[in-house]
């Protein structure tokens, strides 16, 4: 009974952050890549998966071809983050994504309102998160390229990049 436990304990159960991450940024996001993660009862069990799907939510709506299509995707998406971030409000990866989907909305969407509050969370509490540098950077890149992004923020962001590369 005993071994039994500690396989127990030892097995991933479900989908992980890392995981998600690694398919997200590899380019892996397509409506059954969404539908696979969705069919994993686990998934809006961690914030940082939850927040991963919402934000692939979120840009499969440029993938449809309806506007009503395009906008309940956004919005469920747009949800899923919020609820993530409500869950575990500390996660610098969360707000990275709650970010890069603001950066990327067009403005008619009016999601917009924490892009100043995320990023002065991101620059000051990711290189505490325990990720690996490598990820910080391919995070602050990926801001970068926001079609959104304010000359302001990309001194920032670019300031903050120098710094880690100290």
């Amino acid at each position: 009974m005993k071994s039994v436990l500690i396989w127990l304990l030892s097995v991933q159960i479900g989908i992980t952050g890392p995981d998600i991450r690694a398919d997200f940024h590899c380019q892996k996001i397509t409506k059954t890549y969404l539908d696979t993660l969705q069919t994993d009862i686990q998934w809006n069990l961690n914030p940082l998966v939850e927040g991963y799907v919402g934000v692939i939510e979120t840009m499969l709506a440029e993938e449809v071809f309806w506007p009503i299509q395009k906008l309940n995707y956004f919005n469920r998406g747009k949800k899923k983050i919020e609820q993530a971030i409500d869950k575990d409000k500390n996660n610098p990866e969360l707000r990275y994504l709650r970010l890069l989907v603001q950066l990327n909305a067009p403005i008619f969407l009016s999601y917009n309102d924490s892009i100043e509050i995320d990023l002065n969370f991101f620059i000051r509490n990711i290189l505490n998160s325990g990720l690996d540098i490598v990820w910080i950077k391919k995070f602050c890149s990926n801001l970068l390229n926001g079609k959104y992004i304010s000359n302001p923020q990309q001194i920032r962001l670019n300031t903050f990049l120098l710094y880690i590369n100290n």
